[in-house]
């Protein structure tokens, strides 16, 4: 079988940090690397920039291709098409939380759409997003109640309702947990920014 070597040279005054981010030591040797189309993609409009001359623009766009070209190998999950489909999942269901902020959800309802188990579900989101779906979800009805307190009048009974939220205490206690202070205490923020 046909095989090819690409031969990339960087430095720089940080290149020990930038090498141990890669894992990389001045003692690694060859490594098995599976097939990468898109980081061929990206070396083939490095090197057709670099064929265009040494300009600094040319080098600027080079090295701001190197990082996405070195990425694709260092974080392989992000770069692949399973990987898309991994995330087109995860932007649809923020989208439907977002689309659904002032429903009640158990986590079953997210993975359910997807055929998947809870703990499958939970542990893909967690990935991608670095929280659960279900703090996710929190964090959206606290963000949405920001905007509500910050830009209408309405009571924060009324916002705890239109956020799903039966009891206002309890939503008023979850709000000064995630955000430091309380609804009211916000809203005045609001009224002293004004």
């Amino acid at each position: 079988m046909p095989w090819t070597i690409f031969w990339i040279h960087f430095s720089g005054n940080d290149i020990d940090n930038f090498n141990r981010v890669l894992n990389i030591s001045v003692n690694d040797g060859p490594r098995d690397i599976p097939y990468n189309e898109k980081g061929l993609q990206i070396w083939e409009e490095m090197y057709a920039c670099l064929e265009m001359g040494y300009s600094k623009g040319n080098l600027n766009n080079a090295n701001m291709c190197l990082y996405h070209f070195l990425a694709t190998f260092q974080y392989v999950e992000k770069h692949f098409s399973i990987a898309e489909d991994k995330d087109n999942m995860i932007r649809e269901t923020i989208v439907f939380m977002k689309e659904k902020i002032g429903c009640k959800f158990k986590v079953e309802d997210f993975s359910v759409r997807y055929k998947l188990s809870v703990s499958h579900f939970s542990s893909m989101f967690h990935r991608s997003t670095g929280t659960s779906p279900m703090e996710y979800f929190i964090q959206l009805k606290i963000q949405k109640t920001c905007q509500l307190l910050y830009t209408k009048s309405i009571t924060i009974k009324e916002i705890a309702f239109s956020l799903g939220y039966d009891d206002p205490y309890y939503f008023s206690r979850l709000f000064k947990k995630m955000m430091g202070i309380s609804p009211e205490q916000y809203r005045q923020t609001r009224n002293l920014r004004s």
